[in-house]
């Protein structure tokens, strides 16, 4: 649930607009890695809180700019 929330997420706010179709499968799996290792506790909170709270998207917008500093499509 907390891998579904992240990229639903990425995708209604704009982190993915700028990619080609054919890149998301990528920058899905990728996401999910880079989640996991550098901010694992984003998982931990969507898990624990059940609701993006002002907190947790302020952490999720952080670690997708971060993260789209790294992608290449």
């Amino acid at each position: 649930m907390e891998r579904q929330i992240s990229i639903i997420y990425a995708g209604t706010n704009g982190f993915v607009d700028e990619l080609p179709l054919t890149a998301l499968k990528k920058y899905e799996q990728e996401l999910y890695s880079f989640t996991e290792s550098k901010h694992p506790d984003i998982f931990a909170d969507i898990l624990k809180k059940r609701e993006l709270d002002n907190d947790l998207r302020a952490k999720l917008n952080k670690a997708l700019e971060e993260f789209k500093g790294t992608f290449k499509a």
